[in-house]
């Protein structure tokens, strides 16, 4: 059986390595699973609390409330209701394309509130035990080219790992190995059925950007955006979220006309008299 495999490139003293990480093998996850239970010992030894006590020590402390238990269990069911809808299909392209923007963002709430839990549930002995055994996969499947063009372990071993885990190189490699484990990442992405709706009918690019019907990338409300996110008129010049010009840096643009005083004359204030003033020097010296 082939085993499987992501590739990156990254640099490293700066210079280009080529890095490849493995799917685990079954010793991998042998090993991977005693780091588990060390981990877990420890966490016990040190009064860590379980993971069955998680919910309600949240809910005695505040960090989780009934709120958002019931706002969690209601995206659920409006998330899986709509999936539901834009598979059998049956009404206008118009409510379907909405209805695919809309889960979108249900979905990212439901995440929202699953992170809360879940930088939690790393407290709990069951989360540093998965933790710990994961960091010892990163370490055992993270392989680099060295100059000979040779495959080579690039980290010796869980210590070198946990001693460099807060490294570029180190965040690449738990990300692609989380991507080839646990089907985390933007192919994972391109799966869910909003995405493959608004994919199949034209509605978004292939890396999932959402397009109008000329092609051009918009946001949620289909208002024209750059390659940035900023957005854009027709010309492609920057506008606030309501159309109005601004600058590079999102002042408005348009003309100072200065403030009244109180007898009625016009008050440019410092920065504009000055700007005047250095701008009549220059035409003077031209």
């Amino acid at each position: 059986m082939t085993r499987r495999y992501v590739d990156f490139t990254d640099k490293v003293d700066n210079k280009d390595l080529k890095f490849r990480i493995y799917e685990p093998t079954l010793e991998d996850q042998r090993n991977a699973n005693k780091a588990r239970n060390e981990a877990f010992n420890d966490a016990i030894s040190s009064k860590a609390p379980l993971r069955s006590q998680l919910t309600s020590r949240m809910r005695d402390n505040g960090t989780w409330t009934k709120e958002q238990d019931e706002q969690f269990e209601k995206l659920s069911r409006e998330i899986n209701d709509a999936e539901k809808k834009l598979a059998e299909g049956g009404f206008s392209l118009t409510e379907a394309k909405q209805l695919a923007i809309d889960v979108r963002r249900k979905r990212l709430e439901r995440r929202s509130l699953l992170s809360e839990m879940s930088q939690l549930d790393n407290n709990t002995a069951e989360g540093q035990a998965d933790n710990m055994a994961f960091n010892y996969l990163v370490s055992a499947c993270t392989m680099v080219y060295n100059e000979n063009g040779k495959e080579e372990k690039y980290f010796a071993d869980l210590n070198d790992y946990l001693n460099r885990s807060t490294s570029d190189i180190a965040f690449s490699a738990a990300t692609k190995l989380s991507s080839l484990i646990y089907g985390i990442g933007d192919d994972v992405e391109k799966t869910l059925p909003e995405n493959k709706f608004l994919v199949d009918f034209g509605f978004a690019t292939e890396d999932l950007k959402l397009v109008d019907g000329q092609g051009r990338l918009v946001d949620e409300e289909g208002r024209l955006i750059n390659e940035d996110g900023h957005y854009i008129d027709e010309q492609g010049n920057l506008t606030d979220r309501d159309g109005n010009p601004v600058n590079e840096d999102g002042s408005f643009k348009v003309e100072f006309k200065g403030f009244l005083d109180d007898s009625g004359n016009v008050v440019m204030g410092k920065s504009k008299s000055e700007a005047s003033v250095d701008e009549k020097v220059k035409v003077s010296e031209e």
